[in-house]
């Protein structure tokens, strides 16, 4: 185990990602795509991702909003005459929890349909694969029993999910803040030999 703790973290990274470049899986492929250049076109999702959500949740509350403004405003029901106009606004309160992340969530499914039919196939499909590439070594890094282990302990494996993780450096970060996580809560022993073996 101690042998294991002193080895140079370095090494590990250049196991787990060796360089910033990577071939798609099939050999008769050419294409090649930088992991800098993944992690940008990502952001550009994402990026698009989100500014598309805001829109379908502007449209969903301005539609809301108009609805209470035009029609709902000269339409009192027996509820309204009863309890006053504060049931009215209470109500408008909340159609707005419902209205406004279903309008998010509409927009990011529309504009995630929309970069991809916009982005060049062969452009997608390397991206495709080096997500995928990505998840399954965040999946041989994280602890996979931590859910049902470490859950009751005060400590947390740190950004399980690997949300954080938009570039290389951020990758390598997150590799060696679950190493340390690693020796800290299992001493090196309990999958250290297998997150860290070559890809």
């Amino acid at each position: 185990m101690s042998q294991l703790i002193r080895v140079p973290l370095q090494i590990h990274f250049r196991q787990v990602l060796p360089n910033t470049r990577t071939r798609l899986f099939s050999s008769t492929t050419t294409n090649q795509l930088s992991w800098t250049q993944y992690f940008s076109h990502r952001a550009q999702y994402r990026s698009y991702e989100r500014k598309t959500g805001l829109i379908g949740a502007s449209i969903a509350t301005l539609g809301l909003a108009s609805y209470f403004t035009f029609i709902r405003e000269y339409k009192e029901d027996e509820l309204v005459r009863k309890t006053g106009r504060e049931m009215l606004y209470f109500q408008a309160f909340l159609m707005l929890l419902v209205t406004a992340p279903l309008g998010y969530l509409a927009g990011v499914t529309v504009g995630a349909r929309l970069w991809r039919q916009a982005t060049p196939k062969n452009l997608r499909v390397t991206l495709d694969h080096m997500e995928k590439e990505l998840h399954t070594r965040i999946h041989k890094i994280r602890p996979n029993d931590w859910n049902n282990q470490l859950q009751s302990r005060s400590e947390a494996a740190p950004d399980w999910h690997g949300e954080k993780i938009n570039s290389v450096q951020a990758y390598r970060t997150w590799v060696r803040n679950h190493k340390l996580f690693n020796i800290k809560m299992y001493g090196g022993q309990q999958f250290a030999p297998r997150l860290f073996r070559k890809q």
